[in-house]
């Protein structure tokens, strides 16, 4: 059965004013969207991702392979 996921990456900070200080600094980054998933029995998946200047991604991959099991959702910063 396929299933709509939203993921979200980011960074996670101790008190609200790091996350402030740090957008204001162009070191917060963040990415977020809805992914078409069809998980498999007795598959264990992660979400997984990176956050760069550059570009932040978070997809769903299989656990034990790494294979990729959704589209990436990207922002290009």
């Amino acid at each position: 059965m396929s299933m709509k996921v939203k993921l979200v990456g980011t960074h996670v900070t101790a008190a609200p004013i790091e996350a402030l200080a740090s957008k204001a600094a162009g070191t917060f980054f963040s990415v977020e969207g809805i992914v078409e998933f069809t998980p498999t029995a007795d598959v264990v998946y992660r979400v997984n991702g990176e956050l760069t200047k550059e570009r932040s991604s978070v997809w769903i991959e299989e656990a034990s392979s790494g294979q990729v099991v959704t589209n990436k959702v990207s922002s290009k910063l």
